[in-house]
Order: C-alpha cells, then structure tokens, then sequence
C-alpha cells in the first residue's frame, strides 16, 4: 500500500514538473513581447525629442535656419504667421489665400509642405501650371529635400512615373503641371493608393473652370475631394477675386 501511494506522488510529482516548463515559456513569451513594446514606445519618445517638434510652426528649429540659409528668410510677416497658426489648419480643413505676387504665398505652403512630411510623413502634390515653374520649384526645394530626407520628384513634360514607386523609407514631393497633377491622382486612385497624399498645394487656383486646363484641374480636385476626404487642399492666387464661389 505504501508502494502504491508512493508511486501515485511520484507520478503526480512528475506531471507537475512536465507542465511546469510550458508555464514558464508562456509567461517568458509574454514578458519578451511586454519588453519589447516598451522599449519602441521609450525609443518613440526619445525620437520625438530629439526632432525638436515645435520651435518653429510644429517643426524642428533646423528648418527655420534652413529657411534663413537658403531663402534669406530671417522673419516671417505678420499675415504669415497668421495664416499658419490658424485653427482652421490645424483641424485639417482646406484652405484658400490671395496674395498679389512677390507677397509670400509660397513661402507658407512650404512651410505647410514640411509640416506634412516631417509631423504627418505623408506624401504632398504641388500642382503649378507651368512646366518652367515646375522645374524651377524642383531645383528651389532639392536643397531641402537633402536635408530633411524626402524626395523631390518632377512631373512635367516628358518626366514621372505613374503610378509613382512606392518607398517605405522616405517621403515624396511630387511637383507636377496640372495635366501631370492629374494623371498621378488618376494612377494613385487605379491602385488603391490615393490615401497616401497627406497634402495637395495648388499655385495659380484662379485657372480652376478656366477652359481646358481649368477643367482639368476642376477634375482632378473634385477626385480628391470624393476619394480621399482627409487629404488636406490648400490653394493659392494673385488674381482670385471670388474666394467665396470657389470655397464651395
């Protein structure tokens, strides 16, 4: 009798010893995965304080001395800062501004531009009406382009691929005339890819219904507005006499 008992607390000993080591791979399991969600979420964090998010309109203070550096921009006016501090900007909603010429409209949609890169990381459309513009806004933002690690892609004349290459690493700015505009919104749509654009800037909003580049352009926004309802419009214009048709 005492060998039977014997033997039952061997074998129950035994079993115990054999669930004891699945137990603990569970829980080791469980605790490598625990570590290593905090370790992303502390290197998260340590990433956003070294980027230095907020100095300068939400985005690091190298960008205002890349501004400086490259444009001789030392101060921003005051119709600037208000147009980038506007609430209305910050809950996403679109925007229209007119400007005569040489009054700063670009430089607040670049401003815009980077604030979509380096805080959203989204891809941006700029879309100008002529080819000459566009390659000279190409060469302007390279420079930036380098420093902040996005690319800056040309869509005019004979230049662009549709759809653009998709990158994982880094972020585009595609600047494009508005047949180019249209055609990348038209291939982004085609295959499931017209989220990615956080931003589309238009120069020169006053051609919108304006013959048949005008309609273009008509179609090309009135697509993003239908098919991609978070991505953030902002359009600008010397000679826009209308702003209040063309909000609706």
């Amino acid at each position: 009798r005492n060998s039977l008992k014997d033997h039952l607390k061997n074998t129950l000993a035994g079993n115990a010893k054999v669930q004891t080591p699945k137990l603990s791979r569970t829980r080791q399991l469980k605790d490598a995965i625990l570590s290593e969600e905090v370790d992303v979420a502390k290197k998260m964090i340590e990433a956003t304080s070294h980027m230095d998010l907020g100095p300068f309109y939400g985005l690091p203070s190298k960008v205002r001395d890349l501004i400086a550096q490259l444009r001789g921009i030392q101060k921003l006016y005051d119709w600037q800062h208000s147009c980038l501090t506007l609430d209305s900007l910050q809950q996403r909603k679109n925007l229209i501004y007119s400007l005569p010429t040489s009054g700063g409209k670009t430089l607040v949609a670049e401003i815009l531009i980077l604030q979509e890169f380096i805080c959203r990381q989204k891809n941006v459309l700029m879309i100008l009406p002529y080819v000459a513009i566009v390659q000279e806004k190409v060469r302007g933002l390279s420079s930036f382009g380098v420093e902040l690690d996005f690319l800056v892609e040309e869509y005019a004349g004979s230049k662009g691929r549709f759809p653009p290459i998709k990158r994982r690493s880094r972020n585009s700015l595609y600047v494009a005339t508005i047949e180019k505009g249209h055609s990348l919104i038209n291939s982004l749509i085609e295959t499931g890819r017209i989220s990615e654009l956080g931003l589309v800037v238009i120069d020169e909003l006053h051609m919108l219904g304006e013959g048949s580049r005008g309609a273009v352009l008509e179609m090309a926004l009135s697509k993003i507005l239908h098919m991609s309802p978070t991505t953030q419009l902002i359009g600008m214009s010397a000679t826009l006499n209308n702003v209040g048709d063309r909000k609706s």
